[in-house]
């Protein structure tokens, strides 16, 4: 069973030894009869849908899924989060559309009682909404290693904060998943008291699986 998977950057190819080195290593490990693919290639652009990133023109390549004419195309260059709260509290964002960015829409970090209502969320690289730091002490710093440091560093306090809550939100088509929750204080363990309540469609664009959350430990 394929239970999920990892992207990763290639470094480069050698077509002599036909050997790949990755730019990083897998948290899953790259093993032999496993089953890989590599994409943002230019002689694969063959379906509709795909596209390709010439990183050194800065010219992209699109093939589109009907006439360029009567399609909506967007493109993101933002990768810092669209929304950032730091200590903040009793804030409620309510019937807005967060969408098209490369990036995570909502990152909170120490912050208590905000709500999240009647929201939609599409189009996101990253997760729709974090509560709490990343790897690094810099909104926005979220990226796999997240899920890393929460194990190996035990006592680590992501600053969740307290009583946050999502509401009637719907979230679809986000790269790495909806919602990370990570509240509390592992030293004290206090009562976190977050609420979750919304609906999902279809979104994972680069993992074949990841949870629509992901409950932390505090």
């Amino acid at each position: 069973m394929d239970y999920a998977d990892q992207t990763l950057p290639v470094a480069s190819i050698n077509l002599g030894s036909k050997t790949v080195t990755l730019g990083q290593a897998s948290h899953y490990g790259v093993k032999e009869q496993k089953k890989f693919y590599a994409f943002n290639i230019l002689a694969e652009l063959d379906e509709e849908g795909e596209y390709f990133i010439d990183r050194n023109t800065g010219m992209l390549f699109f093939y589109p899924t009907g006439p360029i004419e009567t399609l909506d195309v967007f493109v993101s260059l933002l990768e810092k989060p669209m929304v950032s709260l730091r200590k903040a509290s009793h804030i409620t964002f309510s019937c807005l559309t967060f969408e098209y960015t490369r990036g995570t829409a909502v990152q909170m970090i120490d912050t208590h009682h905000t709500l999240i209502r009647n929201a939609n969320f599409r189009g996101i690289g990253n997760v729709a909404v974090i509560f709490g730091e990343g790897w690094k002490d810099v909104v926005g710093g979220i990226g796999s290693s997240i899920f890393d440091r929460s194990f190996t560093d035990t006592m680590w306090n992501r600053r969740g904060g307290t009583h946050n809550k999502i509401v009637g939100c719907e979230i679809t088509q986000c790269g790495m998943g909806g919602v990370i929750l990570g509240g509390g204080d592992r030293g004290t363990v206090p009562l976190s008291s977050f609420h979750l309540f919304f609906f999902l469609s279809f979104f994972l664009s680069f993992f074949f699986f990841s949870p629509s959350s992901y409950l932390l430990p505090p």
